[in-house]
C-alpha cells in the first residue's frame, strides 16, 4: 500500500531509460549498488555500521548468474573507482557513472528502480530502490544479513521477509 502511493508521487520518468546501456534494454538487469564514502572513510559510522566485503558482493552476484538467464549487472557506487578496480561479476557489468553528482543520484535512483533484480548496501538509498523496483513481487532482494555491525543496534525489522540475506 505504501509502495503504491509513493510510487504515485514519484515522477521519475523524466530521468530517461532511452540510453542504449539503461536496464530497460536488457533482458536480466540487477542493480548492484555499492555504499562506501563514510562507510570507508570515517572509522566511527565504519564501527557502528560496517562496510560490506567484497565477498559479499561477489556471492550474491554468484546467486543472481545461478539463478537467471544472461544477468546485466549495473553497478551504482560513491566509489565507482573501487568498483571498477575491484569487482568482477559473472555476467555482463556495467559500472554506471555520469560528471555530474547531483543529477548522478537521480538518474541512479531511476535506475536501480528499473532493474528486477537487486543486490543492495546496508544503504537506505538502494533498500528504497529495491523496494520500490520490486512493486509487482516480482524478482530477488539480496540484502547483508547484518545490517549494522554495532550490535547494539536492532535491525531485524525492516527488511521484508522475502528478501534474502546473506
Amino acid at each position: 500500500q505504501v509502495r503504491g502511493e509513493l510510487l504515485r508521487h514519484l515522477d521519475l520518468d523524466y530521468l530517461s531509460l532511452q540510453s542504449d546501456s539503461s536496464p530497460k534494454n536488457v533482458e536480466t538487469p540487477v542493480s548492484v549498488h555499492i555504499r562506501r564514502g563514510d562507510y570507508a572513510s570515517k572509522e566511527a559510522v565504519r564501527n557502528r555500521i560496517g562496510l560490506q566485503p567484497i565477498e559479499y558482493y561477489l556471492t550474491a552476484s554468484k546467486l543472481i548468474a545461478d539463478r537467471y538467464r544472461h544477468p546485466h549487472f549495473f553497478v551504482f557506487s560513491d566509489d565507482i573507482a573501487w568498483a571498477k578496480e575491484s569487482l568482477t561479476l559473472p555476467g555482463q557489468c556495467t559500472v554506471v557513472t555520469s560528471q555530474d553528482a547531483q543529477s548522478a543520484t537521480l538518474r541512479d535512483f531511476r535506475w536501480m528502480t528499473s532493474c528486477r533484480h537487486h543486490i543492495i548496501a546496508n544503504s537506505t538509498f538502494s533498500w528504497w530502490a529495491a523496494y520500490l523496483g520490486t512493486s509487482d513481487g516480482e524478482g530477488t532482494v539480496i540484502a547483508p544479513r547484518e545490517w549494522y555491525v554495532d550490535p547494539s543496534i536492532r535491525h531485524d525489522d525492516f527488511v521484508p521477509d522475502h528478501w534474502e540475506r546473506i
